[in-house]
């Protein structure tokens, strides 16, 4: 804040603090009229009475003149709802307070000097509702006035000392209780202001909170039908290898199945509730995959363009799948907003891009200095300034069929990656939305996809199986056995554990979902480490219904996200036998 002129470095927030305080600075003021204007009409009554008959009625005249000219000033108060004449109203009261002391006492009534020196010090008060700005103008025009009637009507000189130490006072007393109460009142904003960011993070939280649970029930059932699905697709694709018709369709619904999967991914990141599978990713290649991607659904009408302003590798650490459906999320919003242009276009692009100290400052949490960033602009309809501050919030939505989660979901989802999202409305129309991931500071070559891996076969090791679903259960024991495993089924964590104990020895091998009825897959672990503590464990699940579980305790295991692509299972349970020793 800056000390002087007592206003804030941010005119954003100057701005927030006259509207909000205007109200109240107008009812100070108001009060700080009435209290000289019935003190005026009072002395009107009493100039007869201890004035010269000379000077009585001039005075009287002029006090009760001065009092109804502060009552119109009151009245007028009310009438304008600005507060950018408050400085007019309060300086047209300093003309007439003291050009009607300085005409009475200039006319010989000496006598009244102290009486009405008094009462513009009281009368002073009511600057407090300008800042120390405003209330050092309406001072010059007290001096001014002064100035202008010495010179009209020049005062014995024997005078002139006491008046302007009065001024003096006067001017001292106001602009002092001027900076302490507009001090007060920007201290007292603030904290209110601090006050409802809490009470709004807090709301936040509880509708994160809200959404996460959702989002983990969502996931559980969901993700296990899609397991389901995409078990069993593969277990027909491994018996009509000859029949290349049907199984370029199968292989349709599998992708599809899959990014039904990435969608659930999505909503379990943004909910903090999913176990994101980060790696190193070179942001150039899948830009350019979802731009060809995306150029397939962007209507005739429309450009698109993407501007990709790399010459090298950009390598980021994140989840491709996630990342990708935030570009897709933003692109849709983008032809959605430019569905009444008659030019339509809408322009991706990626740069390297350094942090400077404005972007810092506005994003503390951002540390790195080298950053990825992403731009995806349209020239549609745009978006307010009122909107902006609330396009990120969850079920927040202008659009007449949106359910206000699209856009949430994607900040939440750049948040887990370390980055930011934000937005911007463009002078020249639309909107553009900017995604900062951190750059890698080294070239890291990325793992091989899922779709490259060969599925592993077995060698007729026992796998116990657990699962509360029966047609996930009944699909993983198909699966393993044509990989050439042995399996045991068990339907909760507590049927696990008691095969455990009587067929330990010759189980090699321990699949637990994570969430089951009656005992879930990390209880069911302990048990089974403590008959064996070198029980090979892995587990499966659609999310992470525990937050500590996941950070604390599945953090060290070996985890599948459901639904899994077989190949990527397969490898993951013969890597575990081979390190193991079996």
């Amino acid at each position: 804040m800056k000390k002087f002129f007592m206003t804030f470095d941010d005119p954003a927030l100057e701005r927030a603090y006259q509207s909000l305080t205007g109200r109240e600075r107008k009812t100070q003021m108001r009060f700080g009229l009435l209290m000289p204007a019935m003190l005026y009409v009072m002395m009107s009554f009493i100039d007869p009475m201890v004035l010269d008959d000379s000077i009585s009625k001039l005075a009287s005249d002029i006090h009760l003149g001065s009092g109804l000219l502060f009552l119109g000033l009151v009245l007028l108060s009310f009438k304008i709802r600005s507060m950018t004449y408050h400085v007019g109203i309060v300086s047209t009261a300093v003309i007439i307070a003291w050009g009607a002391h300085l005409y009475i006492t200039g006319n010989g009534a000496l006598h009244e000097l102290a009486g009405e020196g008094y009462l513009m010090v009281v009368w002073l008060w009511l600057v407090s509702g300008l800042n120390i700005r405003q209330a050092a103008m309406v001072m010059l025009i007290f001096l001014a006035e002064f100035i202008l009637y010495q010179y009209l009507n020049p005062m014995p000189s024997d005078y002139l000392p006491i008046y302007l130490f009065l001024m003096f006072a006067a001017s001292l007393f106001g602009i002092i209780v001027a900076l302490l109460t507009s001090y007060h009142r920007r201290q007292s904003f603030l904290s209110e202001k601090k006050h409802r960011q809490m009470e709004a993070q807090f709301i936040q939280s509880q509708k994160m909170e809200a959404i996460g649970t959702l989002a983990g029930g969502i996931a559980h059932d969901f993700n296990n039908t899609l397991a389901a699905i995409t078990g069993n697709i593969y277990l027909v694709k491994q018996n009509i290898e000859d029949n290349p018709k049907t199984l370029a369709m199968l292989e349709s619904v599998e992708e599809v199945s899959f990014r039904s999967a990435s969608i659930i991914k999505q909503l379990l990141a943004f909910s903090r509730k999913g176990l994101i599978e980060m790696r190193s990713i070179e942001l150039s290649t899948l830009l350019e995959t979802a731009a060809q991607l995306y150029q397939v659904s962007v209507p005739g009408n429309t450009k698109f363009k993407f501007h990709n302003r790399v010459s090298d590798e950009l390598m980021i650490h994140g989840d491709d799948n996630q990342l990708e459906q935030v570009i897709f999320n933003l692109l849709n919003n983008a032809r959605d907003a430019i569905a009444d242009v008659d030019k339509p276009l809408i322009t991706l692009e990626l740069e390297r891009w350094k942090a400077d100290e404005g972007f810092l400052t506005m994003h503390p949490e951002m540390e790195a200095d080298a950053y990825a960033r992403i731009t995806i602009c349209d020239n549609g309809c745009g978006i307010s300034e009122s909107d902006l501050t609330n396009i990120f919030e969850p079920f927040f939505t202008t659009k007449t069929e949106g359910t206000g989660l699209g856009l949430s979901m994607a900040f939440g989802c750049i948040q887990s990656h370390g980055g930011v999202l934000t937005a911007e409305a463009r002078l020249e129309g639309g909107a553009c939305f900017h995604i900062y991931l951190p750059e890698l500071k080294k070239s890291y070559h990325s793992v091989a996809k899922a779709d490259q891996i060969v599925a592993a076969e077995g060698d007729g090791a026992t796998i116990l199986v657990a699962d509360d679903n029966e047609k996930v259960l009944a699909m993983i024991d198909m699966l393993l056995s044509k990989l050439g495993y042995r399996v045991l089924q068990a339907k909760n964590g507590l049927e696990a554990v008691d095969i455990y104990r009587r067929q330990g020895e010759e189980i090699a091998m321990v699949v637990l979902d994570v969430v089951m009825p009656s005992m879930g897959g990390i209880d069911a672990s302990k048990q089974i480490r403590q008959m064996n503590p070198d029980a090979r464990i892995l587990f499966l699940t659609g999310y992470n219904p525990d937050d500590n579980a996941g950070e604390g305790e599945l953090r060290a295991e070996v985890v599948v996200m459901k639904p899994f692509k077989v190949a990527t299972f397969s490898q993951k349970i013969s890597k575990m036998m081979s390190r193991l020793g079996q």
